[in-house]
């Protein structure tokens, strides 16, 4: 796939290898290789645009990877994209808020920040704001700190959206 999308672009290099994907998920999908198969095809989905896909694919390997926990939050990231991509705000931000409730995931200040413009989004200002309010209370070093610093206090750039 990486050798065909540095060739052509990701979206014909997706087309070029779907096929073979779904050839080893079908013939091993229930191993560590087709597991690893169907997690790294729904990257590609998401990568080439075809978020349906992704979701289709992130979801069965959300049950794949439920005992290691790195792979399983950003598989739940993965999903929070995926629906923010197809303008479904509702799932995005459930699937961000599972990110954010773990303690210990090493995505949680990116799921806080996706959840509080999501929030914003919906017009929910009180959970969008509990979710910035996190980042600054926990995640000093994060690199969303200063954004959300500047938004909270309405200087951001994006403050009124």
């Amino acid at each position: 796939y990486e050798t065909r999308k540095n060739a052509t672009s990701a979206e014909e290099a997706y087309r070029n290898v779907s096929a073979e994907f779904q050839r080893i998920i079908k013939k091993y999908g229930g191993n560590a290789a087709g597991k690893l198969a169907r997690a790294s095809y729904a990257n590609i989905s998401y990568n080439a645009g075809d978020y349906q896909k992704a979701i289709e694919l992130y979801k069965p390997a959300l049950n794949d990877f439920k005992d290691h926990p790195l792979v399983y939050n950003f598989i739940l990231s993965g999903l929070g994209y995926a629906y923010q991509q197809l303008g479904d705000d509702r799932n995005a931000a459930m699937y961000f808020e599972k990110v954010a409730s773990i303690s210990d995931s090493n995505i949680r200040d990116e799921a806080l920040f996706n959840l509080g413009l999501l929030y914003e989004r919906l017009g929910d200002r009180e959970k969008s704001s509990q979710a910035f309010q996190q980042i600054l209370s926990n995640f000093p070093n994060s690199m969303y700190f200063d954004i959300v610093e500047e938004k909270l206090a309405g200087s951001g750039p994006d403050s009124s959206s």
